[in-house]
C-alpha cells in the first residue's frame, strides 16, 4: 500500500537483488508502475490511482514464466519472464554500492508483504483490505508498518525485521464526528438527533457473537444516548432486540430489555475514552 508524494520524478518502490540478479519496482513520475528483472523491464499500461493509498503488486509466476503487475486490476504482464537472487528486502530504495547513485521513494507506505506462491486476481482481492495474521498460505514477510515507534518494521509472518533508515513514521492526527445535540432532522416522519446507522449494516441475532466497539468524548452539556436502537426497557416493541448505550445524568448505562448495567466512574469529562462491548454467546 502506497500514497507517493508528487516529486516528478521515478521513485523505488522493493528492490531485491545482489551478483547482478535484479528484481526491483517502481513508480515512474507520471506514476505508472515499473518491473525490472535483470535486463527485462515491464512498464503499466496504465498509472496507478492517485486518491489516496493504493495497493499495487508484483506478481512472478514461474510456472507460466510470466511477470504481472496490479493496482487493483490487472495494468500489466510481460512473458518469458523468470527470476532467481538473493539478498537484503529493500523497500523504498534501491542498493547500489556507490551510495551516491542510489534512488528513493518519497511517500507514505503501508502492509508491505511478500508471498512465496503466484498469487492471481481473485487472491489478490480477497487479501487487499484485510489485516493478514500472519499465518496466511505461502506469506512469507508480512510488515503491517504501524509500529508508530521505533527504529523497525516488524515482520509479522517470520521475524525477518526491517530496520528504518532515512524513514519517520508518519502520526496524523485524528479525525472525529462532531454531534450537536440542539439539531435534529426528520427520518423517516422521525425527528432525529444525531447519525443514523442503516439497518442492515448492523444486523444481530440471537444466534450472534459480535464486539461493539467505539470512541466518544464528551463534557456534562453533552450527555445522552451514545448508540442506541431503542430505550432499553421490556415495555420496547421487540425488546429482547433493542439496547441503550449512553448517560442518564452523570451515570454511564448499558441496558437491554430491562436489564441495566451502570459503569463505575466519570466519563462525561470532555476526554475521549474506548467503549467496548462484547457477546459471546456460548
Amino acid at each position: 500500500m502506497i500514497k507517493p508524494d508528487d516529486t516528478g520524478e521515478d521513485m523505488p518502490i522493493f528492490s531485491h537483488d545482489a551478483d547482478g540478479n535484479i528484481l526491483q519496482l517502481w513508480l515512474t513520475k507520471d506514476l505508472r508502475l515499473k518491473a525490472v528483472v535483470g535486463s527485462a523491464e515491464c512498464t503499466s499500461s496504465k498509472p496507478i490511482g492517485n486518491d489516496g493509498f493504493q495497493h499495487v503488486a508484483m506478481v512472478i509466476d514461474h510456472e507460466r514464466r510470466q511477470l504481472r503487475l496490479y493496482n487493483n486490476s490487472l495494468i500489466g504482464s510481460k512473458d518469458s519472464i523468470t527470476y532467481s537472487g538473493y539478498g537484503q528486502l529493500i523497500f523504498g530504495a534501491t542498493d547500489e554500492s556507490d551510495i551516491s547513485k542510489r534512488r528513493h521513494y518519497s511517500g507514505r507506505m503501508l502492509e508491505a508483504r511478500i508471498w512465496n506462491r503466484a498469487m492471481d486476481q481473485t487472491l489478490l482481492d480477497l487479501y487487499a483490505n484485510r489485516t493478514l495474521t500472519g499465518y496466511e498460505m505461502g506469506l512469507s514477510d508480512y510488515y503491517p508498518m504501524n509500529d508508530g515507534e521505533g527504529n523497525m518494521a516488524m515482520d509479522k509472518a517470520q521475524g525477518a525485521h526491517l530496520t528504518l533508515t532515512g524513514a519517520t513514521w508518519a502520526l496524523p492526527q485524528g479525525f472525529s464526528l462532531h454531534l450537536d445535540g440542539s439539531l435534529s432532522k426528520e427520518i423517516d416522519g422521525v425527528q432525529v438527533n444525531g447519525l443514523k446507522l442503516r439497518s442492515e449494516r448492523f444486523s444481530r441475532s440471537a444466534e450472534s457473537d459480535y464486539t461493539l466497539m467505539f470512541w466518544f468524548k464528551t463534557d456534562a452539556a453533552g450527555r445522552g444516548a451514545l448508540i442506541s436502537n431503542g430505550a432499553g426497557y421490556s415495555t420496547d416493541v421487540d425488546a429482547a432486540g433493542k439496547f441503550f448505550i449512553g448517560f442518564e445524568g452523570a451515570s454511564l448505562k448499558y441496558r437491554s430489555n430491562g436489564m441495566e448495567l451502570v459503569i463505575p466512574g466519570d466519563y462525561s469529562d470532555d476526554a475521549w475514552h474506548h467503549y467496548a462491548m462484547t457477546v459471546n454467546r456460548a
